[in-house]
């Protein structure tokens, strides 16, 4: 981590004056940008706050509290953020602050994901994928037909005549094969022999 200027920074509620977020930035104006585009997409505390804001045509207030360097910026972002909630200040934040997710507990149900995962079960809906123009909708015997004969086809996209392998069933460009692929092949043909 490098020793360049660092800011602390607060968003303030334009209506009561109360600082509602607390973060830390090289650049706190484009990040005050940066949340404010983020929330209309997102569903957090602040992003939803943000929100409240932007339908009465008003947005957050950027107050800079401390400048401090990149070095020293964690460490002021965890205690300004533990300062004004020890005076009793609303604040949005889901995190302690610094770096990371210090303070966030997980829902049970995105515990259960991410254990899913790590056993390399993946959710049903994961890895599907469904034209949308069709999902959902019945398809005409003419587009059926299509995608039968393209099952069918005879040759492989170069235009070479498919063969049929031995030990799979399945058809095999023996032109379009690696050397070593058919090799392999003639040797299986020739042993089974």
């Amino acid at each position: 981590m490098s020793d360049a200027p660092c800011s602390i920074y607060g968003l303030a509620d334009p209506i009561s004056g109360d600082i509602r977020y607390i973060g830390k930035s090289i650049d706190p104006t484009f990040r005050l940008k940066t949340h404010i585009a983020k929330a209309k997409f997102s569903l957090t505390y602040k992003d939803r706050w943000i929100n409240s804001l932007l339908s009465k045509g008003l947005s957050p207030i950027l107050v800079l509290i401390e400048s401090t360097t990149t070095l020293h910026a964690s460490v002021k972002e965890i205690f300004w953020i533990a300062a004004y909630k020890c005076v009793g200040a609303r604040l949005t934040n889901a995190t302690l602050g610094g770096e990371g997710t210090n303070g966030v507990s997980p829902s049970q149900a995105t515990r259960d994901k991410l254990r899913l995962k790590q056993f390399g079960v993946t959710p049903w809906n994961k890895g599907l994928h469904i034209p949308s123009p069709l999902k959902g909708r019945s398809q005409s015997v003419e587009l059926i037909e299509k995608r039968a004969a393209a099952l069918r086809r005879t040759t492989c996209r170069r235009g070479h005549l498919y063969d049929y392998s031995l030990k799979s069933g399945r058809k095999v460009c023996l032109q379009c094969w690696p050397i070593f692929n058919q090799r392999r092949y003639i040797e299986e043909y020739v042993n089974a022999s």
